[in-house]
């Protein structure tokens, strides 16, 4: 009987961390954080991955617990959701591409003008939640 519960249990967890490693993605994610940071010394970028790795947390746990009810609520499928968000990394996939390269003195104006206000201000919107 325990180990039935312990069966069940490792097998939903390890499922959950399959289902959930394509979605976070955290070798796909890193060099747009990194671009996204340029100019930022190692301890605000550590200081940002922990806050950010808090936001997403607390979101996809809303998600799970709430997404069905949002999404029905709003009358919206599975499928445009799909869609919605194919379309939100083509044109995140598009920026990245046709981003000009940086110049030395480009990013050294972004070194000198990234502040952690700054940081905390990009810790949601774009980093955590494009």
């Amino acid at each position: 009987m325990i180990y039935e519960y312990f069966y069940f249990t490792g097998r939903s967890f390890l499922f959950v961390i399959a289902t959930l490693l394509p979605i976070v993605n955290p070798p796909g994610v890193t060099p747009i954080f990194w671009t996204m940071t340029s100019g930022a010394s190692n301890t605000t970028r550590k200081l940002l991955a922990k806050r950010i790795a808090i936001n997403v947390l607390v979101m996809l746990i809303i998600a799970v617990v709430a997404g069905n009810v949002v999404l029905s609520f709003f009358g919206i499928s599975l499928p445009i959701v799909r869609v919605a968000g194919g379309i939100l990394v083509v044109a995140s996939a598009w920026q990245l591409l046709n981003a000009k390269d940086s110049d030395t003195e480009h990013a050294e104006k972004l070194a000198e003008n990234f502040t952690m206000e700054k940081a905390n201000n990009r810790a949601f919107f774009p980093l955590t939640f494009p």
